[in-house]
């Protein structure tokens, strides 16, 4: 599998590594940067992109960096590409070629209280390539880049069902299990509908399930009047990773 992973220089973007090593066949680093006329002097500039200014050579000083981490890379194949522009701008123009994007939830601005960081949403949210989006969040017992269970909410739609090709291509290169989930949020309905659509989500499923062949699948429908819970239910059933659609029943929109 060819890799694209986006780095910035921090420390919370190069969470991605590991899992970098584990997927990926060739693995290319890459990280961007603007001309030195379009940066602007300031004591809150990153220290990394202060050091670049003072040495008059940022493409340089950013190969460096890139060749520093492709040192921690023992077994793909890896490269490194210096792109100028904008972050997510260069992450979708160069994602075209390769069949994973893997990059962290967050990198320089830091975690604050929004779920993803604005280069990581408009990558997943723009993009055509896949994107693997690994937690930048302080873990007091960090989880080792491994894939036993995989977890994939489905809602019946054909957009959440996009996931399924990458979900199969990963349990069966890493002999994985599949838990197919659909959450039933129930609202105000009567309980005959209630139980309509919980086994109409079992049914769907299942059908979904045997297309799968010989890989191990589990199904689950979970009932909720809360929401669908794919985290809490992910975390539950022990899931290295959850793969899903960027968009599900309600479909693309702004």
């Amino acid at each position: 599998m060819k890799i694209l992973v986006p780095l910035d220089g921090s420390g919370l973007s190069e969470v991605v590594l590991p899992w970098a090593k584990l997927l990926g066949s060739k693995v290319e680093l890459m990280k961007s940067y603007m001309p030195l006329d379009n940066i602007k002097l300031s004591p809150e500039l990153p220290i990394t992109i202060a050091e670049m200014v003072n040495d008059m050579d940022v493409h340089k000083n950013v190969e460096k960096y890139l060749i520093r981490q492709a040192e921690k890379l023992d077994g793909p194949e890896v490269t490194v590409y210096c792109a100028i522009g904008q972050p997510a701008d260069s992450i979708l123009l160069r994602s075209d070629e390769f069949d994973l994007v893997v990059m962290a939830s967050h990198g320089h601005s830091g975690i604050t209280r929004w779920l993803l960081g604005s280069v990581t949403t408009k990558v997943v949210r723009a993009g055509t390539t896949p994107v693997l989006v690994v937690s930048a969040r302080p873990d007091p017992r960090p989880r080792p880049a491994k894939l036993d269970t995989i977890f994939v909410p489905l809602d019946g739609s054909s957009t959440s069902e996009k996931s399924l090709a990458m979900a199969t291509q990963l349990a069966q290169r890493f002999d994985a299990e599949l838990i197919l989930y659909e959450g039933v949020v129930y609202r105000d309905r009567t309980p005959e509908e209630d139980d309509w659509q919980a086994i109409s989500a079992q049914e769907y499923l299942q059908a979904r399930a045997k297309e799968m062949g010989d890989l191990k699948v589990k199904v689950v429908v979970h009932e909720s009047r809360k929401g669908p819970e794919i985290c809490d239910q992910a975390e539950k059933y022990g899931a290295d990773l959850i793969v899903m659609g960027s968009h599900g029943r309600s479909g693309v929109s702004r």
